[in-house]
């Protein structure tokens, strides 16, 4: 009969290597957190761009003027529609956000000296006049999105693309 040698792990060995587990994991969770929150800053600020482009061309075929205003902590903005005279004819809020993860919110919007976009039936974007602080050339708004402790900003051009 011949034995084999088997080695034990002993009790050290196995606290030893489950301790060293867990520091490895313990510093690649805020690693993926991050990178989750990124991954939800990019879906949301495109669906935001992406949306904001479909108002551009929902204000040239319903041949109107269309004011959009963001909601501030939240994927959402508020849709105004006017007749050619300037009258309101209707307001409706979309909410961008799905229930399936948690999006990025808006947490900062401005378009000097106002709070929202206007869009003509030319589908032209209002230029902002008077204090343009903190706008690149070429832009018309600053957008801020974050998702956990990750913040990402972007600059609105007239054509309703992100700038960088």
């Amino acid at each position: 009969m011949t034995h084999r040698n088997r080695q034990a792990v002993s009790m050290l060995e196995l606290i030893i290597s489950v301790t060293i587990l867990g520091i490895i994991c313990a510093a690649a969770v805020p690693r993926l957190q991050e990178s989750i929150d990124g991954q939800n800053i990019e879906a949301s600020s495109r669906q935001f761009f992406t949306e904001l482009q479909h108002c551009r061309s929902l204000a040239m075929r319903e041949n109107r003027r269309i004011r959009i205003t963001p909601t501030i902590g939240s994927l959402a903005f508020q849709l105004r529609r006017y007749s050619s005279t300037g009258t309101l004819l209707s307001t409706e809020t979309l909410n961008l956000s799905s229930e399936d993860s948690p999006p990025a919110t808006i947490s900062f919007f401005s378009a000097p000296p106002k709070t929202h976009l206007e869009i003509n039936h030319r589908g032209e974007v209002s230029n902002p006049s008077g204090v343009t602080t903190g706008l690149i050339s070429g832009s018309i708004a600053i957008i801020r999105f974050q998702s956990g402790s990750r913040v990402r900003t972007f600059q609105i051009s007239p054509s309703l693309a992100p700038l960088p």
